[in-house]
């Protein structure tokens, strides 16, 4: 029993202690991964070891016996190693990863319900563990950099730290946590509470810390600033000598007061806020349910916006008319900035995505004899949560296939004059609204000769259609379904269904993919993503008795042509603008919609969708406007050519059209084929 086994734990707190220990184990994993690579690896060694003490005190303080044990374990090596123990060798780091997975698959059983969590197995984890800690010690590594400057710590400056706790049974861990974060910094002089006391988990009031550290006083403050729960007292010179203690404050009844009764001033003067003062965690359902509100807010000021139009028209002058005006304006003006606040809110960095990575990389490369190196780019680069959640198993599948199909075996790239190693880059950015996320390897390209002999093989086209495909449509066959280039299929690749889960759940978002090769250089895909799915600005056209919506991301421009300079391509059409082959879709034949009838000239709205511009014919333009998007109806969730729905402002119904099925249509009518 462990000195916490009193406190009941709430579902809000056991939510934190998941969201937490999460962060905790992505740590773990990443500065295991970069162990093996860095040249002075002790920063690195000291986080991991942090990671893995703080989260050993939070599974014992819910609970989880079983990774509290493993946590320690995975401690007292990650100790042996920080202190020249231990040499951080691929079997221990092997060993530890293989840790990490059993405590995420602890954490996974116990968020379905806690008992699961406790019955999961650990002691084969321990056993390999405690074999594989039994190698020599790795040679000292000489101090460079931070690292100097804190083993110099000695010379240093000599801090009295002071810092309150928010109340609660979490209050112990954030108080281990920051006396980590400051150990890291130098050299504890003295600790009240103590470690003993701090390390038996039982919550804590106040912590006050002499610190022995050549790091300045801000570096102190930012690295506090990084355990929420806590605020920071004071920060202050003091003298190198530590005084007997004289009444050691309690665990949980430190009033804070120094020896002579009173309480060190704050470091931070006058109006200066506490950041983590300024914010807050918000439940993923509430800021969902906040994004609703603000579309249908949307909808009712796009229907107001009508509303006054039509009065102003139909009392010209009327004197309530310019305030009507004028209140209309200013409701949009706040409506739009409401929308982009609460647009933000719901942006992340892609970074939880990226930090996958490494270990993917790193196992894959293993397992398939291959070296490589992974660069990763923009990892700040901000999209909403609902375009995350879609894009990790297309990013996945595009890693999984660089270092499957792209990068050589070291032996056949000394052949052919490269590095062993190969090299991957993952970059993310934002450019002109749109996330565009690029993922390039330098192997041996597409075979774009073997791609069209399995397209043809596969059923997918003719031999006549592969042979009059240049190398930009041939290397789009890799996306169809069914179609693969692997000589034989194992775990990794070879069942042609990576490349069609790519395209479909990019396109699904109304985003795009591209992919570039060049033969014995490499290749490169990019993914090109919205900001957000919930409010997207469209164009509306009219069709007919119809109205459709069509993303403005992907609208290019509006011409009318005459009649005689549409031209039939296969069983389909197209135009020439500015010397493209711009291939045409008619709206109203595609949906059976029945029009006014021909008119001198064709009203023409091209998009674009991946490389290439087509062209749909339409009778009107009915202008721009910010549209909430709805999910379709079971009943007609089924039809492919629609996005999803909006409700416009005068409360009729429009569709919103899927470019990538417009597109997909179109290569069928012009390479001869039939719906």
């Amino acid at each position: 029993m462990t000195p916490m086994d009193h406190f009941e734990i709430s579902p809000d707190e056991l939510r934190v202690f998941m969201q937490e220990a999460e962060e905790l184990l992505q740590i773990l994993e990443d500065g295991l991964v970069r162990l093996e690579s860095e040249p002075d690896p002790r920063e690195t060694i000291h986080e991991i070891f942090r990671a893995a003490h703080t989260l050993k005190g939070s599974a014992a303080t819910v609970g989880l016996a079983g990774m509290a044990e493993l946590t320690h374990v995975m401690e007292t090596l990650l100790d042996r190693v920080r202190h020249g123990e231990q040499t951080p060798n691929r079997p221990l780091i092997d060993a530890l990863l293989a840790a990490v997975d059993r405590l995420r698959l602890i954490l996974r059983a116990s968020a379905e319900a806690p008992e699961d969590g406790r019955t999961v197995a650990v002691a084969d984890l321990i056993e390999r563990l405690q074999t594989t800690g039994t190698t020599p010690p790795s040679p000292p590594v000489p101090p460079s950099g931070a690292s100097a400057e804190l083993s110099d710590a000695a010379t240093g400056a000599t801090l009295r730290i002071m810092v309150r706790f928010d109340a609660g049974p979490w209050s112990g861990v954030r108080a281990l946590q920051a006396l980590l974060a400051l150990e890291a910094l130098g050299s504890i002089v003295d600790s009240r509470p103590s470690r003993e006391t701090l390390d038996s988990g039982a919550p804590v009031d106040i912590l006050t810390v002499t610190l022995r550290t050549a790091a300045p006083p801000a570096a102190v403050t930012a690295a506090l600033e990084r355990i929420p729960d806590l605020t920071i007292e004071g920060i202050q010179d003091s003298p190198a000598e530590v005084s007997p203690p004289v009444d050691e404050p309690t665990a949980s009844g430190n009033s804070g007061a120094g020896a002579d009764g009173s309480v060190p001033p704050a470091s931070r003067g006058p109006g200066h806020t506490d950041p983590l003062a300024q914010t807050v965690r918000v439940d993923v359902a509430r800021l969902d349910s906040l994004m609703a509100l603000v579309g249908e807010l949307v909808v009712a000021r796009n229907r107001l916006a009508q509303l006054a139009h039509q009065v102003a028209a139909a009392q010209p002058g009327a004197p309530f008319t310019e305030g009507l005006a004028e209140t209309t304006q200013h409701l949009e003006r706040v409506t739009d900035q409401l929308q982009d606040e609460v647009m933000k809110s719901r942006l992340l960095p892609i970074r939880p995505i990226f930090q996958r990575l490494p270990r993917l990389v790193r196992d894959l490369a293993a397992r398939l004899g291959k070296e490589v190196e992974l660069h990763v780019s923009g990892e700040d680069t901000q999209l909403d949560r609902s375009v995350m959640e879609e894009i990790t198993d297309p990013l996945v599948h595009l890693v999984r296939n660089a270092i499957d199909h792209g990068i050589e075996p070291p032996a056949e790239r000394i052949k052919h004059g490269k590095p062993p190693a190969g090299r991957l880059e993952i970059s993310a950015g934002q450019q002109e609204g749109w996330v565009v996320v690029t993922v390039q390897e330098d192997g041996r390209g597409i075979d774009l000769v073997r791609v069209r002999e399995k397209a043809v093989a596969a059923g997918l086209i003719t031999a006549e259609q592969a042979a009059r495909l240049d190398d930009s449509e041939a290397v789009r066959l890799i996306f169809a379904p069914g179609l693969s280039t692997a000589a034989a299929v194992s775990e990794i690749s070879g069942r042609g269904v990576g490349m069609d889960v790519v395209r479909s759940n990019i396109e699904r978002l109304n985003g795009s993919v591209a992919v570039e090769t060049w033969p014995g250089r490499g290749t490169r895909f990019t993914l090109r993503l919205p900001l957000t799915l919930a409010i997207t600005r469209a164009l509306l056209v009219r069709v007919g008795a119809a109205t459709y919506a069509i993303p403005m991301a992907n609208v290019g421009e509006a011409v009318r042509v005459s009649h005689s300079d549409i031209h039939a391509l296969g069983r389909g059409e197209a135009i020439i603008l500015r010397g493209q082959t711009v291939p045409l879709l008619r709206l109203d034949r595609l949906f059976g919609v029945t029009t006014a009838g021909p008119t001198d000239r064709a009203l023409v709205v091209t998009l674009t969708h991946g490389t290439r511009a087509v062209g749909l014919v339409v009778d009107r333009l009915l202008g721009t406007q910010d549209l909430v998007v709805k999910p379709l109806a079971a009943m007609v969730r089924h039809l492919p050519a629609f996005a999803g729905a909006t409700t416009l402002g005068d409360g009729s119904v429009a569709l919103i059209l899927d470019p990538a099925y417009l597109d997909r249509e179109i290569a069928v009518l012009t390479q001869g084929g039939g719906r």
